[in-house]
């Protein structure tokens, strides 16, 4: 988080990490929710930057945890479901993620990769993201949310 409050978010010259671009988006989607936007999200800890020992990822895999699972949930109006898969820069998408975002797309969900270089690409694009399915979501609600971006 340090980064993020250290930096602009669209500070080209810094070295951004998917953590940095998750919680640049979940601040800014906490915010959309407070401005009453009609949707709410969640997000997994399943990526790198979560270490766990190999009793705790097997206590996490056998609860339920899913190798490849989306990195954030967006929950919409009417039953919609959006999942958005973050990539900082160049990285590449595991063959799992591949496994898992193919296997979901196959059940008919809709999953998004967003691969930004800094945390305000991330953002920006999954506010366009949200605008395109989300209809009640407002001029209003959306400047809120930017206001800043830090906090």
């Amino acid at each position: 988080m340090s980064k993020l409050l250290k930096h602009e978010w669209n500070d080209r010259n810094v070295d951004w990490n998917e953590g940095d671009l998750q919680t640049a988006i979940a601040t800014t989607l906490r915010k959309l929710e407070l401005a009453g936007a009609p949707f709410t999200f969640a997000a997994d800890q399943n990526g790198a930057s979560v270490h766990r020992t190999k009793a705790e990822a097997s206590r996490a895999k056998a609860q339920g945890m899913r190798a490849g699972e989306p990195d954030m949930r967006l929950y919409f109006s009417e039953g919609r479901l959006t999942s958005i898969e973050l990539k900082a820069k160049l990285t590449q998408v595991s063959d799992e993620q591949v496994r898992r975002h193919k296997e979901l797309r196959a059940l008919g969900h809709d999953v998004r990769l967003i691969r930004a270089v800094t945390p305000q690409d991330g953002v920006d694009e999954v506010l366009t993201i949200i605008r395109a399915i989300e209809p009640g979501v407002t001029d209003d609600q959306v400047e809120v949310a930017r206001n800043r971006n830090h906090g």
